[in-house]
């Protein structure tokens, strides 16, 4: 993963799996922080 992978993928924006993941991660997360406030 250099720099030039990046600059090609934030040129393109195509959603790659470890966004899809990340996104899951951080939608958990809030989630159950939300669960703990209550």
């Amino acid at each position: 993963m250099g720099a030039a992978r990046k600059g090609a993928s934030k040129e393109q924006r195509v959603r790659t799996p470890d966004e899809e993941v990340w996104r899951g991660l951080l939608t958990e997360a809030a989630t159950y922080v939300e669960s703990l406030t209550r």
